[in-house]
């Protein structure tokens, strides 16, 4: 009897995360374009984030696909080659910083 209520709970709490990570999905699905605080120039970048969880990374010469999740305040943008990249999630901003590159502030166009 113990083992099935224990079995029930982690079902209904599995339940739960879904479905919040669900909303977290709807809100930040669509395409956010690259743009910097300052007023440097960044090469041509934009994200895609589906409400499938899949998504893409795209610039002037390259494609990259990715699926996505939300974790509290930050999206993982986890790559098909197993790397993954965190960004910040503020307001309606989300803050990619890439080591060794510039720091993106993606900011949703449509």
């Amino acid at each position: 009897m113990r083992l099935s209520r224990c079995y029930g709970i982690l079902v209904l709490a599995a339940a739960l995360i879904f479905t919040i990570s669900c909303e977290d999905r709807g809100s930040l699905s669509g395409k956010y374009v690259a743009h910097s605080k300052k007023d440097q120039i960044l090469p041509a970048v934009s994200l895609e984030l589906k409400g499938n969880g899949e998504g893409t990374w795209a610039t002037e010469e390259d494609n990259v696909s990715f699926k996505w999740e939300v974790r509290g305040s930050e999206i993982w943008l986890l790559t098909k080659s197993g790397g993954v990249i965190v960004g910040k999630i503020v307001d309606s901003t989300i803050e990619v910083s890439l080591p060794g590159l510039n720091v993106y502030y993606f900011r949703k166009v449509k």
